[in-house]
């Protein structure tokens, strides 16, 4: 069997060689061409490839599938192509889904801008869905886009103890699929993302050099969702390093407002998370900073210590991730910054080589860099 050409991909090279055997009456008009079973073994790709390159002669009329029976070769249609041409001229190039939580300023939008350039400048088309971080509407948004034909997925998956089996499937299957943001235990799947463990680490390495020395820590659950375990690890590894741990009283990890719908079960949510914040500092007095997993987070904890009358940054020191601005609500906060834009870019990069049939599980993480803000400041109380 011939090598497909470094620049296309295998559904399409499987295409190709079928066509070139019609034109050529190895398979003649009203004879059955390979299954998709055998087309996978023969290829060494998932069936859902094959099933794209046989899907392909329907569309174009060169072949016509019977439910139960197989694929057969049309006796009249369209016009066969010659040898070598089939794919070309009305060829749109690949399409790949883009599935994320949301898409906001704070972390999201330049993930989006990665995709959206890479795949224009590899000849991409791009499609979008957002799961409002829900696992249900997730399995929805990718089911939808395996239906409209997507040669790839990326996806940010949804927060959450358990994922879908709509992974489980994909994966087993072979089908083109990186992960972002957060990686899925237990799945053998490409992921691009920020090295956590090593900017939390960072974080909580600069508060101890402000001269805070009882530092807290907030996030929504994270069991299950392997961004915020990591950022906790990292908390963790710098009181380590320094030869401390901090009390479990100093880590409230219970906060649940970010994966919730509709706009009651939200506002409810939010208030409940915004009493749990409000008496974790009130019971920590001796607590001078914190560490807040994400942006959601780090506003809860501003306006609990609002609510408590302490002040930012006089009272308490306040960091977290992925802050692009300023706001009314919120000091221009102490972050750490993640190079989204590039995590959007190598995940196509990642991609493409897979739905060409390249590439290694390569799990990439990306070093985020440290922003200062208005949110922090020396522990006057040491002081």
């Amino acid at each position: 069997m011939a090598k497909p050409a470094s620049n296309i991909h295998m559904y399409r090279f499987i295409y190709n060689e079928l066509v070139d055997k019609i034109v050529r009456g190895e398979y003649p008009p009203g004879s059955r061409l390979p299954s998709e079973k055998e087309l996978a073994e023969s290829y060494g790709v998932s069936r859902i490839t094959s099933r794209k390159s046989l899907g392909m002669l329907a569309e174009e009329g060169l072949a016509e599938r019977l439910p139960g029976k197989g694929t057969f070769v049309r006796h009249a249609g369209k016009a066969v192509p010659g040898p070598g041409t089939a794919g070309t001229g009305t060829d749109k190039g690949p399409i790949i889904g883009l599935v994320m939580a949301g898409f906001a300023d704070s972390f999201g939008v330049d993930i989006l801008n990665g995709v959206l350039d890479r795949g224009e400048e590899l000849g991409f088309s791009v499609l979008l869905a957002r799961s409002h971080d829900r696992t249900d509407r997730e399995e929805k948004a990718v089911q939808r886009m395996l239906d409209r034909g997507v040669d790839g997925l990326i996806v940010d998956p949804a927060h959450g103890e358990f994922y879908s089996n709509i992974f489980l499937s994909l994966v087993s299957s072979n089908f083109p699929l990186v992960f972002v943001d957060r990686h899925l235990e237990g799945l053998k799947a490409p992921y691009v993302g920020t090295d956590n463990v090593e900017a939390a680490r960072k974080l909580t390495d600069y508060l101890f050099s402000l001269g805070h020395e009882t530092l807290g820590f907030v996030s929504f659950n994270p069991r299950g969702t392997s961004a915020i375990e990591e950022r906790l690890e990292g908390f963790m590894k710098a009181h380590n390093e320094c030869g401390m741990s901090p009390s479990p009283s100093h880590l409230e990890t219970g906060l649940i407002s970010n994966i919730c719908a509709g706009e009651e079960e939200k506002r409810a949510s939010i208030e409940r998370d915004l009493g749990r914040v409000r008496d974790f500092l009130a019971r920590s007095g001796t607590m001078t900073a914190v560490v807040a997993d994400e942006l959601e987070a780090a506003c809860l904890v501003k306006r609990a210590a609002g609510d408590l009358n302490l002040s930012i940054p006089g009272d308490l020191s306040l960091v977290t991730f992925d802050r692009p601005g300023y706001s009314i609500d919120l000091p221009f906060i102490t972050h750490m910054k993640q190079k989204e834009y590039a995590m959007g870019r190598r995940a196509v990069e990642i991609l493409g080589g897979r739905m060409e049939g390249k590439g290694d599980m390569v799990r990439e993480f990306l070093e985020a860099e440290l922003v200062l803000g208005d949110s922090t400041g020396n522990n006057v109380k040491k002081r």
